[in-house]
């Protein structure tokens, strides 16, 4: 989740492509890019309920984040359980040090 001032600025695809660079050296196969502009405290995210979707039907392994505050601003250790039960790993790329 990026704000519209971030994409403006080229942020959102140079941190797909940190992603995508991450993936690539793991061996990670990418089956999907979800990509979402606006505030990471809305509960109307489509993509985050994409997510989810694909989750719920164990399409995926892995979630992988730049940042936990990119998954959610608030209730990040919720959204790690949830996918957690599913089966599912949670990854940041950085993490703070108070995590």
């Amino acid at each position: 989740m990026s704000s519209h001032e971030q994409k403006q600025k080229g942020d959102l695809e140079r941190q797909k492509g940190r992603l995508l660079e991450y993936c690539v050296k793991h061996k990670y196969e990418v089956e999907y890019i979800l990509e979402e502009v606006g505030s990471g405290m809305s509960d109307t995210r489509t993509k985050l309920h994409r997510l989810c979707d694909i989750s719920e039907k164990r399409q995926i392994s892995k979630v992988i984040v730049e940042h936990k505050d990119r998954l959610t601003r608030f209730n990040y250790k919720i959204y790690e359980r949830y996918f957690k039960s599913l089966g599912i790993e949670v990854l940041q790329l950085h993490r703070s040090d108070d995590e």
